[in-house]
């Protein structure tokens, strides 16, 4: 059975021009709700500003701004993840938020680079499939400074950052290891929590019922709520109303429908409780958020 949105090898495509290698992006906008997914590249994020939660596998990260204002994290091939922001009020919202994301695999730079003796720390680092590290704060900042400067790199410039990248986290005591084959006996949780999030993703229009949703997995309500808040950190119904919102934020900007329309695709039942849910996690009205960011066409 397929848990995840698989993402395959034409995301570097995507990502990179043809006058470029290292496939990289920066951005500064508000950063929404990512959808479960895993892809084939090994992918490191430098997120400043962007306060949220982590599935990572079969763990989670909180990232909120009294505890941290960036962290970066390096995630193995084929590593099932997703990342849900969470709109916290101490947030100075005059403060863009900064995300940049490097994707690159063994054949990045031609076959048979990652061979070479010199690159044996990598290799061996990016071949660990399914596998999670977080950088430590002492390099933290240095590596930072090497992403920010790739971006803005072209030619030899932009390969070398690359590869100072590379050697900086393959030190010693550079990273840490938050999930992966460690925590292979949670693999039974780890596929339950994929099939409901899945599930979730794919049925959020609807009706969806707690009781009904419990039902559905085998589980009791008290069961699921506490194997769901354990695992999210979120409750059944905050989970699905932040997917919602975040799907109306998408609709609003891409599309001309009304907002009354969208609130009813996205699975509201009813105007007033799509208007309470929107500002309490975008802290402004939706026709607020569609004026400043939807581009006129």
């Amino acid at each position: 059975m397929k848990h995840t949105q698989y993402i395959d090898t034409l995301i570097l495509k995507q990502l990179t021009p043809e006058r470029h290698t290292i496939g990289a992006i920066k951005d500064t906008n508000i950063v929404e709700n990512v959808v479960w997914h895993q892809h084939k590249e090994t992918e490191i994020i430098y997120m400043e500003r962007a306060y949220g939660t982590f599935f990572l596998g079969d763990s989670l990260i909180s990232f909120d701004p009294e505890d941290e204002s960036s962290i970066i994290i390096l995630l193995g091939s084929l590593l099932a993840h997703s990342f849900f922001y969470h709109p916290n009020r101490t947030l100075d919202h005059s403060e863009k938020s900064n995300v940049i994301s490097i994707l690159f695999h063994t054949e990045t730079l031609g076959e048979g680079f990652f061979d070479l003796p010199e690159m044996q720390a990598a290799k061996q680092l990016i071949g660990k499939a399914n596998c999670a590290y977080i950088v430590t704060k002492d390099a933290m900042e240095d590596i930072a400074i090497l992403m920010e400067e790739l971006c803005k790199s072209e030619g030899i410039h932009r390969l070398t950052c690359f590869l100072q990248i590379l050697d900086l986290i393959t030190k010693q005591d550079t990273i840490t290891q938050i999930t992966g084959h460690t925590l292979a006996n949670k693999k039974v949780e780890n596929d339950l929590l994929t099939n409901i999030i899945q599930y979730i993703h794919e049925n959020y229009q609807e009706e969806l019922s707690l009781r009904e949703t419990a039902s559905r997995y085998h589980m009791s309500v008290s069961a699921f709520c506490s194997f769901f808040k354990k695992y999210t950190g979120q409750t059944f119904v905050e989970f699905l109303n932040r997917l919602r919102i975040s799907k109306a934020c998408e609709k609003m900007l891409t599309c001309n429908d009304d907002i009354t329309s969208i609130a009813y695709t996205c699975g509201f039942n009813n105007l007033s409780n799509f208007n309470r849910r929107f500002k309490q996690f975008k802290e402004e009205s939706p026709r607020s958020y569609r004026s400043r960011y939807k581009i006129s066409e």
